[in-house]
């Protein structure tokens, strides 16, 4: 594809998948670059016509969204080649997401792991925030690992040890516009998604990152069994109401074994809030003493 190779394949989603890459001028020992391969027809192929652009505006959101950002904690993007049937977004190489390298840590990450990572998110996702752009699926497998822990301590914030990535349900919230489609993955939208017409974007990302903080600090295994069953109920408004609302208290108190720190449990209180008029914002997050920023 253009100056490119594709090397392997990385992964597939509804409209798209993912390679390895490098230039081939630069030889087999060149820079690593993931591309994005965006089908055309599979963009453009649906029963309804409303869906069928949709899916087209949310393309051209993503490759215009991607081409504003510049932060050391989001994916950068490269180059944008066409072809007749694909587009391809040539991006920054993570080693591994979130959810890989969660893997390794079953029973939960140290706060000094969970604050590193929060911390570059809540810095990422306030630029995206500043550019208009509300990310609207953030969940592990969406946040890029750089490095190892071992490595962060003395890693500067422009560089980024997380990256978000996958810009492919974002949504343009310029002078507070509000959003009423439904998107996201379960275990992450926003409670408001289920309960009103309208909602705000940037605050529902709020609350996805703090259900990312969740899974960090409780493992796949704890965050599962007590933070996704409310997930179930998505055709039962009240039960998924009652649902969150008791997950949260009991994410909130962390595991018997490691109470969450008073820092820790304070920046659940103001990203877990159910009514989004009450929950902070991301500008507020990366106000928290915690982070020392």
């Amino acid at each position: 594809i253009g100056a490119y190779e594709l090397t392997r394949r990385l992964g597939e989603g509804e409209f798209a998948a993912v390679y390895e890459c490098k230039r081939a001028a630069d030889g087999p020992d060149g820079k690593r670059y993931a591309v994005k391969a965006i089908n055309k027809a599979k963009v453009q192929r649906h029963s309804s016509i409303l869906k069928s652009k949709r899916n087209i505006r949310r393309v051209n959101l993503e490759v215009a969204a991607m081409r504003r950002f510049r932060h050391g904690g989001i994916c950068q993007l490269y180059d944008v080649v066409q072809s007749n049937s694909f587009v391809y977004l040539v991006m920054e190489m993570g080693e591994r997401d979130l959810f890989t390298f969660l893997d390794d840590h079953p029973e939960g990450c140290p706060e000094p792991v969970v604050k590193q990572v929060m911390r570059i998110l809540a810095l990422g996702l306030r630029h995206c925030h500043n550019a208009g752009v509300a990310h609207r699926d953030i969940k592990p497998e969406n946040i890029l690992v750089v490095g190892d822990p071992l490595t962060w301590a003395g890693a500067d914030d422009r560089a980024g040890i997380v990256k978000l990535c996958d810009f492919g349900l974002c949504a343009s919230v310029h002078d507070g516009a509000m959003l009423n489609d439904f998107v996201g993955s379960p275990g992450f939208f926003a409670p408001e998604l289920m309960i009103r017409r309208q909602y705000d974007g940037p605050l529902a990302d709020a609350w996805s990152m703090g259900a990312v903080m969740v899974e960090m600090l409780l493992g796949h295994r704890a965050f599962d069994s007590l933070w996704c069953p409310p997930y179930e109920h998505l055709h039962d408004v009240s039960a998924f109401s009652r649902g969150i609302r008791e997950a949260v208290s009991r994410a909130k108190l962390g595991s018997a074994e490691t109470p969450p720190s008073e820092p820790v449990r304070r920046l659940l209180e103001m990203l877990l809030q159910v009514e989004p008029e009450r929950r902070a914002n991301v500008e507020e997050v990366c106000g928290a003493k915690w982070f020392d920023l």
